[in-house]
C-alpha cells in the first residue's frame, strides 16, 4: 500500500501556505481457530522528498511509503463452557444412563445446548474419546454425528455434511470389521459400541442410546 501526500510551500506577497499532513497508522488483527493468536500489524511512514524549483515557487513532494512490521502478540486462554469437558483442542458433553436418546432426539438436544453430535475426524480424537468414555461409562453405546439417512451407503458427518471415511479408504476411520452392514435393512446412524472397544458400528436410529456432543472452545 503507497500514500502519496502532495505538499507545496507558496510565498506570494509575504503569505506562507502550507498543505502537510503525514501522519497515519494503521492496525490489523488476525486471528486463526482454536488456538487464536492476535497479530499486530504496525505501519510506520517512511519518508521521501524531492525539492522543484519553477519560476521562483518551490515544490516539496513527500512520498509515504509504508514500511510493515509483525508481531505476535499474544495467544489467548483456550477453555470450555461449564458442563463440557475439554479433549485435546474440543469441548465435549458425555451422557450417561437415564438420559439415552434417540439419534435424532441426541441431534437436537446438543443443537439447544450450542453443539451438535461429535465429528471424529483425527486418531488422536477418536483416542482421546475412546479412553474417556472407557473409564466414565463403559457398559454404554454412544451415538455420534454421522448417518447415511440422505443416502442409503453414503454416510455424512450431519453438523458439516463432510463424507464419513469408509473402509478401504486411506483416510482416517475407525470402522469395526465388516462394517457399516446395515443389518435387517434399518441401521443408518453411527454408533460407538462398547462391545466392540468403541469401533464405529452403524445401528438403529430410533433405538436410544446415550450420545456424545461436541462443540468449539471459548477464548479468553
Amino acid at each position: 500500500m503507497t500514500l502519496k501526500i502532495d505538499t507545496e510551500d507558496a510565498t506570494p506577497g509575504g503569505q506562507t501556505s502550507k498543505y502537510i499532513d503525514a501522519s497515519l497508522k494503521m492496525t490489523t488483527v488476525d486471528g486463526t481457530s482454536k488456538v487464536q493468536t492476535y497479530i499486530y500489524i504496525d505501519t510506520p511512514l517512511k519518508l521521501t522528498t524531492e525539492n522543484a524549483t519553477t519560476k521562483g515557487q518551490t515544490s516539496n513532494r513527500i512520498d509515504t511509503t509504508l514500511k510493515m512490521t509483525t508481531g505476535d502478540i499474544s495467544t489467548l486462554a483456550v477453555e470450555c463452557e461449564i458442563g463440557w469437558l475439554m479433549l485435546g483442542t474440543g469441548c465435549y458433553q458425555f451422557t450417561l444412563g437415564g438420559t439415552r436418546q434417540m439419534w435424532l432426539d441426541a441431534k437436537d438436544i446438543c443443537s439447544l445446548n450450542g453443539g451438535y453430535l461429535a465429528i471424529i475426524e483425527t486418531a488422536e480424537e477418536n483416542v482421546l474419546i475412546k479412553t474417556h468414555i472407557a473409564t466414565k461409562g463403559p457398559t454404554n453405546d454412544y451415538f455420534i454425528g454421522g448417518s447415511d439417512l440422505v443416502t442409503e451407503g453414503k454416510f455424512i458427518w450431519e453438523h458439516t455434511g463432510l463424507p464419513v471415511n469408509l473402509p478401504g479408504s486411506n483416510l482416517f476411520h475407525d470402522w469395526r470389521t465388516n462394517q457399516p452392514d446395515n443389518k435387517n435393512g434399518n441401521q443408518h446412524c453411527i454408533m460407538l459400541g462398547y462391545q466392540v472397544s468403541f469401533n464405529w458400528n452403524d445401528a438403529q436410529c430410533a433405538y436410544p442410546r446415550d450420545f456424545i456432543c461436541e462443540k468449539s472452545p471459548v477464548y479468553e
